[in-house]
């Protein structure tokens, strides 16, 4: 079984023998090819052009050198001297420990450089068939029928206020019907009631997107019954009345199975190459067969140990039943043992109970539970699978399935764009939580991206994933997300999705304005009519700046 990530305290974990502590790695920063050309010196530390090279091709794409000039490759040198320095006096200050770590992630990325490199050159890529293609589409028709956006504004006044006068509220409210700037009228109309208190008036744009299964509020009924530029009457929901107004509509037509087969195959790639990595071997034992724990990325180090313990109601034992290094010997094991098997004898283990394998690093600083996977012994060699859909009936019991339910393998309970039965036995991520490694990516998106669902940093670089810039175009994976773009696609850095004469790198990085809203503000006024003007796109009716 492939160990999944898990969490301890120290209290929790036995020490087996002390290793003596290690020393301190010697590690450098920059060195120069001898025909490279010295660009800059950080405290003993060199930056070279090629440096230089690297650093521009990530930050600002493979293309730099069609857009870069001077001026732009002084600020990317600055910027490159800056994280330098700071590089530095961090490792200066680390203690001996995370130093070691720290080389171990190292050794373990440019281990993955070189793999990648050597199957970019060598390896066969895995073929996704037609059937494949037309299989997914089939079965998430959601992701590619047509929908409607309505972007409408919408003025109101809240319970509580309505509650205090509300013939006062109407009357507020209704003044919404003769004005084509609610926007302002919701920043100046405020009233007080019969009894002295304040009545105002609130003011949003909102969205709302429509399609094949819609499930709708009274607001947004009648929002989808208007045509652009037209008003509703006033309408109540939740204790508040409001009036809205239709601003546009975007129409997004359906897209064939031709359109969508690019799309279709950058999702099934990834779990494509993840079928030939080797996934969980079993949940259930008999007495008697040989368990087989596969385990990967541990730390290395000599005293690394995988053991098997008890598990009852809950309560997990904190001393092994059995145990091993990840050498496969009970001796002061091996350095460098990073991934492996090891093969523990189910004799002593009882019938019917559960049971934990987990894997330790025997840190310098004591031991630190770092993956573990449960199992249980059977009375027999076989796995029950009562609806035939390919997932035993412990799994589903484990997991929230029904074991009589042959349907509920290809659903997908979290909504994250993978199947039950893939998250159970291709990607071994949990089916009920749509971020298995709460990183704040979806597991599913995190394929897509070819990062590792189960890990919040793939590469071991110490960039979590979700702040990578998997498509280089100066945007974070989260950032993206949030704001409606592709991590995966570099071109949409560059474009304008609100029309605003701003493009939506320089919306979110440099003006912090909306990508998706042309006026940020509210104020009529598109952000790149503003800034054109020396206005403030985040301030209502802004002075010029100074």
């Amino acid at each position: 079984m492939l160990l999944t990530l898990g969490a301890c305290s120290k209290n929790d974990t036995p020490t087996p023998p002390a290793e003596p502590a290690p020393a301190a790695p010697e590690v450098t920063m920059g060195w120069l090819d001898p025909n490279e050309e010295l660009l800059a010196t950080v405290n003993g530390s060199v930056i070279g052009s090629d440096d230089l090279s690297v650093y521009m091709a990530r930050t600002i794409g493979s293309d730099y050198r069609a857009v870069s000039d001077p001026q732009i490759e002084q600020r990317v040198l600055e910027s490159l001297v800056a994280s330098r320095a700071i590089a530095l006096t961090e490792l200066a200050q680390m203690p001996l420990e995370e130093r070691l770590l720290l080389e171990k992630r190292v050794a373990q990325f440019r281990e993955e450089l070189l793999v990648k490199r050597y199957l970019l050159e060598n390896a066969k890529p895995n073929t996704i068939s037609n059937e494949d293609i037309k299989q997914y589409y089939d079965n998430n028709p959601q992701e590619f029928a047509g929908r409607e956006e309505r972007r409408y504004e919408l003025l109101t006044i809240s319970p509580q206020d309505y509650k205090k006068d509300s013939e006062l509220a109407i009357d507020l409210i209704s003044r919404g019907k003769t004005s084509h700037n609610w926007s302002e009228l919701a920043n100046q109309e405020a009233a007080s009631s019969t009894q002295g208190s304040t009545v105002k008036l609130q003011h949003n744009t909102l969205t709302l997107t429509l399609d094949d299964k819609p499930s709708l509020s009274a607001i947004d009924k009648v929002v989808a019954s208007l045509t652009i530029g037209e008003m509703s009457r006033v309408v109540f929901e939740a204790g508040a009345p409001y009036i809205v107004r239709l601003l546009d509509i975007k129409q997004e037509p359906a897209k064939s199975l031709e359109q969508a087969r690019s799309e279709i195959s950058k999702r099934l790639l990834p779990a494509s190459i993840k079928k030939s990595v080797k996934a969980i071997n079993r949940t259930t034992y008999s007495k008697g067969t040989a368990i087989k724990i596969s385990f990967d990325d541990a730390a290395g180090y000599r005293g690394d140990w995988v053991g098997i313990f008890s598990v009852k109601a809950g309560a997990k034992s904190r001393s092994p039943l059995l145990w091993l290094r990840t050498d496969g010997t009970r001796g002061s094991g091996t350095s460098g043992i990073t991934s492996g098997e090891l093969s523990f004898s189910s004799n002593t283990l009882k019938v019917g109970k559960n049971y934990e394998a987990r894997l330790y690093f025997n840190n310098v600083d004591g031991v630190i539970k770092a993956k573990s996977a449960p199992f249980r012994i059977a009375d027999k060699d076989t796995v029950t699978d009562s609806d035939g859909d390919g997932l035993s009936d412990d799994l589903e019991l484990a997991n929230g399935l029904d074991p009589n339910d042959p349907t509920d393998a290809a659903k997908d309970f979290d909504n994250d764009g993978l199947s039950n039965s893939d998250e159970l036995l291709t990607h071994n991520t949990d089916p009920n939580n749509p971020d298995t490694d709460a990183d704040g990516l979806t597991d599913g998106l995190e394929l897509t991206l070819g990062l590792d669902p189960l890990k919040t940093d793939t590469d071991g670089n110490g960039t979590p994933d979700a702040l990578e810039d998997t498509d280089g175009d100066g945007l974070t994976n989260a950032l993206e997300v949030e704001n409606g773009l592709d991590p995966n696609d570099a071109a949409d850095a560059a474009l304008d999705n609100d029309n605003d004469g701003l493009s939506n790198s320089d919306e979110l990085l440099i003006h912090n304005t909306d990508p998706n809203n042309a006026d940020t503000d509210g104020d009529q006024l598109p952000d790149g009519l503003e800034l054109a003007l020396n206005l403030n796109p985040l301030v209502f009716l802004s002075l010029p700046l100074p």
